[in-house]
């Protein structure tokens, strides 16, 4: 599962409390980052666009991917 399978707007009605519960523990930069994702952006300009050094933009990734998160999906 990606995080484009999951990450859709809050509002949605039908969205599973899990995938829910992964949307809000999102911080606003890895929420911003994950709809570039889904629009189709590369990792080069999600970091221009956000101005994110290279290292920052790994370690917000990899948060958004920890176990910790992802486990409940």
């Amino acid at each position: 599962m990606t995080i484009g399978d999951v990450l859709i707007t809050k509002e949605a009605p039908d969205i599973h409390p899990l995938a829910q519960r992964y949307i809000d523990s999102l911080s606003k930069k890895q929420r911003q980052i994950a709809e570039l994702i889904m629009k189709g952006y590369d990792d080069y300009s999600i970091k221009k666009i956000l101005g994110l050094t290279d290292k920052k933009f790994k370690m917000l990734c990899q948060r958004m991917r920890s176990e910790e998160k992802v486990e409940p999906l």
